[in-house]
């Protein structure tokens, strides 16, 4: 199984301006930096999560044979594009009536049906669909900007000078805690 973010996420989830705000920054002088450790907290808490949390974006997963339940990584799941498999003719569309989307649940499953042949060659499927957040919920907002702004305070990894104090980041890192996805 080879998953691919075909298209890069519409829209940032996260913008910078917000950021600023909760920093208390006012001025543009460092927004360079600023949008680096965003992008960076946003990769960490997707890493952690498995939750595409960047924007919306389109994905198309590979796969070498058809198994009977699909778990689709990278929730939320959005909608599916397509399912094609190749055959001897070429890439065909997979029928709607040869599956089953459940999108009840945290992670979005697709049933197949017993028709479909067991095994196409390696990545001969492929399944196309979005997946993301068009609003962050807040407790992962929460942590990508105590992220970047704890990063952001924080460069250097030694302070010449003065007493050094553990921060007490336990709270922050468990506000993923509820969002993770494990398939």
């Amino acid at each position: 199984m080879k998953l691919v973010k075909s298209e890069s996420p519409t829209g940032a989830i996260a913008n910078i301006e917000k950021v600023k705000r909760f920093m208390r920054v006012t001025d543009n002088y460092q927004d360079d930096i600023i949008l680096m450790l965003l992008n960076s907290a946003i990769q960490k808490a997707e890493d952690i999560t498995n939750r595409q949390l960047g924007g919306v974006a389109n994905f198309t997963l590979y796969l070498d044979s058809f198994p009977k339940i699909l778990k689709l990584p990278k929730p939320p799941f959005i909608g599916l594009e397509s399912i094609k498999y190749m055959t001897s003719n070429g890439l065909v569309e997979l029928d709607i009536g040869n599956y089953i989307i459940d999108d009840k649940g945290e992670v979005t499953e697709i049933e197949f049906n017993s028709i479909i042949p067991l095994s196409c060659g390696r990545n001969s499927i492929q399944v196309s669909y979005q997946s993301g957040y068009e609003i962050l919920p807040a407790p992962i907002e929460s942590y990508i900007f105590n992220h970047v702004s704890t990063h952001y305070e924080h460069r250097e990894s030694t302070v010449v000078g003065a007493s050094v104090t553990q921060l007490d980041m336990g709270f922050i890192e468990n506000l993923l805690d509820s969002y993770r996805v494990y398939l």
